[in-house]
């Protein structure tokens, strides 16, 4: 397992995945990219997880949410929750870039384990943190 896909849900708008492309960041996909707006959580899940892919969102519910929480386990999904809630885009960018060796670091030993795993990513992405899935 080489390169880890990143999965940015639509709480995030395109402009974000569109930087992280500029920036040479290609292993990263919207997704409006694939689904309609308003996709129920449940079955973008499924695809992340089918895939290998890892999650970036805000959304806490989803980690929270029973059925969402279980779909995050049944499909061994490595979520990242962006800290920081009124960033804009460009801290939000600035977040990811610097963060993102960490996340693939962080993903990859996951996947290796075949388990989930969720992570917050604090704000100016200097900092990771486990958070419990349980």
């Amino acid at each position: 397992m080489d390169i880890i896909t990143f999965f940015v849900d639509e709480n995030y708008g395109l402009s974000i995945v569109q930087s992280l492309r500029g920036f040479g960041r290609t292993n990263v996909e919207h997704l409006l990219e694939t689904f309609e707006a308003g996709t129920i959580d449940e079955k973008w899940l499924e695809y992340v997880g089918k895939r290998g892919y890892a999650l970036i969102t805000k959304d806490k519910n989803i980690r929270k949410n029973p059925k969402e929480k279980a779909a995050l386990l049944k499909h061994k999904i490595v979520a990242f929750y962006l800290g920081g809630e009124q960033m804009g885009v460009i801290e939000t960018g600035k977040q990811l870039i610097n963060a993102w060796d960490k996340m693939e670091a962080y993903a990859k030993r996951q996947k290796k384990a075949r388990i989930a795993g969720a992570f917050i990513v604090r704000p100016g992405g200097g900092r990771i943190d486990k958070i419990p899935l349980t």
